[in-house]
């Protein structure tokens, strides 16, 4: 792994962490709410802002520390960070958020490497292009 994907896939790490311990602030000890759900989720927005300046500057492509998403069953999205790229498979980082959901695409940390190409190809393209992006399946 290259100095540059080492220091992007510890970036990513730290916001999985920074996000972890927004969403530990919401709850105290005993179950009971700690802060309030507006508070949380502005902090997390503001997170999320950042984390999408981080993987602009990454830019296009599969590599690792992007930020990538779908959309789960319940229509909730489904964060998750690249954290490792294979032949065939791309290990990801789950993003927990308040309201995030576990996206099917996903299991044990693992998605296949054509999923997320296509996903990033997508958000690449909508970065670039207004519209709506149509994608023949082979």
């Amino acid at each position: 792994m290259s100095k540059k994907a080492a220091e992007a896939l510890a970036k990513a790490l730290i916001f999985v962490e920074k996000m972890q311990a927004l969403k530990d602030e919401w709850w105290l000890a005993d179950g009971q709410r700690a802060r309030t759900h507006c508070d949380i989720s502005k902090q997390m927005h503001d997170l999320r802002d950042e984390i999408e300046q981080f993987d602009k500057a990454l830019g296009p492509g599969l590599r690792e520390g992007r930020f990538v998403s779908w959309l789960d069953q319940h229509h909730r999205e489904a964060p998750y960070f690249v954290v490792g790229i294979g032949r065939r498979e791309v290990q990801m980082a789950w993003l927990p958020t308040l309201e995030a959901g576990k996206s099917p695409v996903v299991a044990g940390g693992r998605a296949l490497r054509l999923a997320v190409e296509r996903a990033l190809h997508a958000k690449d393209w909508h970065r670039t292009h207004d519209g709506l992006l149509i994608v023949a399946d082979d």
